[in-house]
């Protein structure tokens, strides 16, 4: 259980990097609304991987 929250909490940082620096200085001035708008959809789908990975994935048993 503990690795899903360190999973959470890395999630949740790439995500501010990735709309707090990355959307604003890197990618809008470059790839304008259409950059953004895939930068969106790449972090959501590798969102919904991770958290479905560790939600679905093998369990070990101890």
């Amino acid at each position: 259980m503990k690795k899903n929250w360190y999973r959470l909490v890395c999630i949740g940082m790439c995500h501010i990097l990735l709309y707090m620096y990355l959307v604003p200085k890197v990618i809008y001035p470059k790839f304008g609304k259409q950059g953004i708008v895939i930068a969106t959809v790449l972090a959501v789908v590798l969102s919904i991987i991770i958290i479905g990975n560790a939600l679905f994935g093998k369990r070990k048993k101890y």
